[in-house]
């Protein structure tokens, strides 16, 4: 650990917000030692966590070309065993994992989310994207955004002969007072 972390002088370390991830004892020892916990929102990764954004982008297509060439050497030098195994995985995770990890993709990461340097932009861009996507849908048969649920059975759209189409199987009145979005593109 840090020598002069103390919890007067404490640290802080940013954290996945899923419950699993924490725990009594955890928050226990952190409070004595110093470390301040920072959680962000479970269930969020592809906005909130550069790991998600940037470095396990650039890892998970590193690690399976590092697998791929550790079984062709294997194959090569007549290895016995043909299939990967515990013993190779350092190997295959050492090289993705640095460049994946370095200094310089971990500050790609944080601005890509918007923490270093701090900036809203990247939430605010996100919204814009939401509320564009969002003005696309039509209001059809009353549709409530608010509550909008796809696969429901119902009228289909309208065909380009301007006629509806009914699903098979459906008898009248089903689905009535339910109405369907229809996304333009």
């Amino acid at each position: 650990m840090y020598p002069d972390m103390t919890p007067e002088n404490p640290i802080a370390v940013i954290c996945d917000g899923h419950g699993s991830h924490l725990s009594c004892q955890l928050l226990t020892f952190c409070r004595e030692v110093g470390i301040i916990i920072l959680l962000r929102p479970p269930h969020t990764t592809n906005i909130s966590q550069g790991e998600d954004v940037v470095n396990f982008g650039k890892f998970k297509p590193l690690f399976r070309t590092a697998k791929a060439h550790r079984l062709l050497e294997k194959l090569n030098t007549g290895s016995k065993t043909l299939f990967l195994d515990m013993g190779d995985l350092m190997p295959c995770t050492a090289a993705a994992w640095e460049a994946a990890f370095s200094k310089k993709e971990n500050t790609k990461a944080w601005a890509a989310i918007g923490v270093n340097p701090f900036t809203r932009c990247v939430y605010w861009e996100l919204r814009r994207k939401e509320e564009a996507a969002q003005a696309r849908v039509k209001k059809v048969e009353g549709v409530n955004l608010e509550v909008l649920t796809f696969g429901f059975k119902g009228k289909e759209p309208r065909n380009k002969a301007g006629e509806e189409e009914e699903e098979e199987g459906e008898g009248e009145g089903e689905g009535e007072g339910r109405g369907r979005a229809v996304l333009e593109v």
